[in-house]
């Protein structure tokens, strides 16, 4: 019976734990009951770039001709890359007041 209780002490420790670091705590503080009524509105944008170069090393074309990586559509013999992308991301909260039921 020891070995059992163990166990279970042993699984309920780590369960615990596992629920902890994936934050899932944090979300005591938007169940409690709201003084007044509140839209919050979180987010994100990020505008990202990047430049490559000689993906193939140039080791030149295939033996069908074709390049080995992607070339630039305006110049297939060009080497170099670039480009660009941008992400956007909201979350939108809406928190009403609870009222007591008596």
């Amino acid at each position: 019976m020891n070995a059992f209780a163990f166990a279970v002490a042993l699984v309920l420790i780590l369960c615990a734990a596992d629920a902890y670091a994936t934050g899932i705590h944090r979300w005591r503080r938007y169940l409690r009951a709201q003084p007044e009524t509140l839209v919050r509105l979180d987010g994100v944008f990020r505008l990202r770039g990047e430049a490559d170069h000689n993906f193939d090393l140039d080791r030149g074309t295939t033996a069908a001709g074709t390049p080995l990586f992607f070339t630039p559509l305006a110049d297939p013999t060009a080497q170099g890359l670039s480009h660009g992308d941008l992400r956007s991301g909201q979350n939108l909260a809406f928190y009403a007041p609870l009222a007591e039921s008596r």
